[in-house]
């Protein structure tokens, strides 16, 4: 089965990894997606003998089968409603005492009716992403209906209408606001009435992909208590929950961005009463004021997040400035935004480099030329989770590199010596791969640089980078 690369979340605390996917990355509201769960002990083999369960926010999905190669199969089919939605999935598998989860999120585009105002008897094509549909004539009052299918995260389409003159144009229409929930809630165990349990949530943005930075979440419940948010990986949260003694009727906990209200979702618990002589928790301090609480998430969910990091590199460039060198950097996402303000400060200097020159007269000269400088450069970085700790990200900054050394011409006669110096223009592109380790990530990172040269100095002192090194994060828990 392809799978589709949308969401996976490891548990490797209970000795199984789980892994969720679909073979689709994404499905329409008249489609099916098959999914797959892969169970693996330790050692990485499948464990056909455990029991697992799906759930999804919206639409059905079947009870997952197993099959000979030790997964477990499913199919998923949509709701039949206007507008896009992304469907969270969630998974859980149970084998002896130890129990896993994982999470999985698969946009699903759905119908909808787009009305467009063009002159009588135009000929009106919209395109949506890579999805064209019409052309569709207008009516004689200058209304056309166009059946398209949205998906989430979606804005705008591209509406080119051609009239009868012949004159055409292309024009940007904006789409509905997407009301979709996107953030879905479950319990890990089942609720004792005075006893905490453990609630596991799952964000996702507008597009479907999970939150990079957990945003600010409202979390209530018709009765109990919840406690302090606790972010994970992959956009996954969790909050303790601590259902009444007083009552034992169903209670509905609801959650959704803090400002948005109108789009939460609701989970149902039935506390069971407590076996006799079995402890009672106290309830958690943060939430005994009220059962409904604005849950701010720590990091590693939080907005405004510092990074500090070091990277040691090779270098080469035309300007035959090759060695190695040191950056420095620190970057602050900007609130829960997937990108972070940066600025970068680079020690970089070549070894020496020889060219002869006339070397086939009697009296050939030698240059010989060191360089050596550092570089200030401010920029943005982009970030992307990948697995359970893996981090995509690529940068761009733009600055100023300042460089400085000696030329030596050497020939029987003696040797000149002179100073070199170079201040210029620095403008550079990375991308790296990061997997967190420890309270930060080690990275690796490709860069590229234009930095010409000015004054004696020729070529690009920018060029080809390779580096290597350590992201440290502060205030919190690295992301993922």
């Amino acid at each position: 089965m392809a799978a589709a690369t949308l969401t996976l979340l490891v548990l490797t605390l209970t000795g199984q990894a789980v892994a969720l996917r679909s073979d689709k990355p994404f499905v329409t509201s008249e489609d099916s997606a098959q999914l797959e769960l892969r169970v693996l002990d330790e050692a990485g083999r499948p464990l056909s003998d455990a029991r697992v369960s799906l759930s999804v926010n919206a639409g059905s999905v079947t009870e997952p089968a197993p099959a000979q190669d030790g997964t477990f199969h499913a199919t998923y089919r949509p709701p039949s409603q206007q507008g896009p939605l992304v469907a969270l999935f969630h998974a859980t598998v149970k084998r002896g005492a130890s129990s896993s989860g994982a999470w999985l999120a698969l946009p699903v585009h759905g119908p909808y009716s787009l009305r467009l105002q063009a002159p009588p008897r135009s000929r009106v094509q919209v395109s949506i992403g890579a999805a064209s549909y019409g052309p569709v004539v207008t009516a004689a009052s200058g209304e056309a209906v166009v059946p398209v299918r949205l998906p989430p995260g979606v804005t705008s389409a591209q509406v080119t209408i051609s009239e009868r003159s012949r004159k055409s144009r292309t024009q940007s229409v904006p789409l509905p606001a997407p009301r979709f929930p996107r953030v879905q809630l479950v319990a890990m165990e089942t609720p004792l009435q005075g006893r905490p349990v453990r609630l596991q949530g799952f964000v996702v943005d507008d597009s479907g992909n999970p939150a990079v930075a957990l945003p600010p979440l409202a979390v209530s419940a018709e009765r109990g208590t919840l406690g302090p948010i606790e972010a994970k990986e992959g956009g996954v949260f969790e909050v303790p929950f601590t259902a009444s003694t007083a009552s034992a009727a169903p209670v509905n906990i609801s959650a959704s961005p803090l400002d948005e209200a109108d789009r939460s979702s609701t989970l149902q618990v039935e506390p069971r009463p407590a076996p006799p002589g079995t402890p009672t928790g106290p309830a958690p301090p943060a939430a005994v004021a009220s059962p409904e609480q604005h849950l701010r998430p720590p990091s590693p969910g939080s907005p405004w997040q510092p990074t500090l990091g070091a990277f040691l590199f090779g270098h080469s460039n035309t300007a035959r400035a090759n060695g190695a060198g040191l950056q420095l950097e620190g970057a602050l996402r900007l609130a829960t935004l997937p990108v972070e303000a940066l600025v970068q400060f680079e020690l970089r200097g070549n070894t020496a480099e020889s060219v002869t020159l006339e070397d086939d007269r009697p009296n050939p000269v030698t240059k010989t030329f060191t360089l050596g400088g550092g570089a200030l450069r401010l920029g943005a970085r982009w970030s992307h989770p990948v697995l359970s700790r893996g981090l995509l990200f690529a940068d761009a900054s733009a600055g100023v590199l300042s460089m400085q050394g000696n030329l030596e011409l050497t020939s029987q006669e003696g040797t000149v010596t002179e100073k070199l110096r170079s201040t210029g223009p620095d403008v550079t592109v990375g991308a790296g791969f990061a997997w967190r380790l420890g309270p930060g990530r080690v990275a690796g990172q490709v860069q590229w640089s234009y930095a010409p040269g000015t004054q004696q100095v020729s070529g690009n002192l920018g060029g080809l980078s390779v580096g290597v090194g350590y992201q440290l994060t502060l205030a919190g828990k690295p992301i993922p």
